[in-house]
């Protein structure tokens, strides 16, 4: 995969919504004598700008990860990790929530989030694991939620409750099925407790290289109002006292649904818009709803002794 995330642009993005909607109400309305009432495809190209993606705060769960934090849920760090923590890097975990929230009747098929972090150069922070990925789709639908936790690995495991813990395992490669167990014997650095996937059974395609994570969920139908929570872990070298990142994320439409509601009147919008029918995916693509936001986050440090 590519190092560097192309993210539409939404300016144009949003221009080209009005565009869209000016045309097709245009055309609706004559089609209706005139009515004020807004039309079918008028009607779902504004629920569409209506759609909202929202970030959460990033300073929420931000944590130093220390020997210490280990010890106390009893787990034994990895030895290299540990002599990091003692003479070079500081390390931190750091979940960003993104909530997506359709207008009436709009369906999404992508979700692409990137976390780019700072400061560049012999600074720039390194990620060690990033959650949720492909590896644990199986368990992302788990009811109740599952606990999600860090081994001494820096590597995430999952606790369910013992009613579930073997159909998980039955559905997991065997390499996996000891990264899961039950939540009452649960030994790890305890993350996201009762952590719920909400957009359904989606392909996610995760990477996370250098100092950019980045998630690629795919699900046909996104139509409800949903919330996921990333996760990362980061080093950085400890003399670093400021995290700078930058968060790009955006839902693309699902253009079946929307032009389903346009086919009416698709015979009389301009050549502008009529190509934009021939090529869906990149109707998608430039129809997106998203944001990009920044932030400067002060790092928690280990108080002096």
């Amino acid at each position: 995969m590519e190092n560097k995330l192309f993210a539409p642009n939404f300016h144009e993005a949003d221009e080209l919504l009005n565009d869209f909607l000016q045309e097709v109400k245009h055309w609706e309305g004559t089609l209706a004598d005139g009515e004020s009432i807004l039309g079918p495809g008028a009607t779902a190209i504004t629920e569409l700008k209506k759609s909202q993606i929202n970030f959460g705060n990033p300073r929420d769960k931000l944590t130093l990860l220390t020997e210490a934090t280990f010890k106390e849920f009893g787990t034994d760090l990895n030895s290299i990790y540990r002599q990091q923590m003692q003479d070079q890097y500081d390390f931190y975990y750091l979940t960003l929530q993104v909530a997506l929230i359709p207008g009436r009747t709009v369906q999404f098929w992508k979700l692409v989030c990137e976390l780019d972090f700072g400061p560049k150069g012999e600074q720039e922070p390194i990620l060690q694991s990033i959650f949720p990925n492909e590896k644990w789709r199986s368990v992302l639908k788990v009811e109740g939620g599952v606990d999600i936790g860090l081994n001494g690995q820096l590597g995430w495991i999952v606790g369910v409750d013992t009613s579930a813990l073997e159909v998980i395992r039955a559905q997991m490669p065997g390499e996996l099925q000891v990264d899961i167990t039950n939540k009452s014997d649960f030994k790890a650095v305890v993350t996201m407790p009762a952590y719920k996937y909400e957009f359904g059974y989606a392909e996610i395609l995760a990477t996370g290289v250098g100092a950019t994570a980045r998630w690629n969920i795919k699900d046909k139908a996104l139509k409800k109002t949903g919330m996921v929570e990333f996760a990362t872990v980061f080093k950085v070298p400890k003399s670093v006292q400021e995290l700078e990142l930058t968060g790009t994320v955006w839902a693309e439409p699902n253009t079946n649904w929307l032009f389903s509601d346009v086919r009416d009147v698709a015979g009389e919008l301009s050549d502008r818009f009529k190509q934009l029918f021939r090529n869906q995916e990149e109707a998608s693509r430039r129809l997106v709803r998203g944001v990009t936001k920044d932030w400067l986050l002060e790092l928690p440090k280990a108080a002096s002794v």
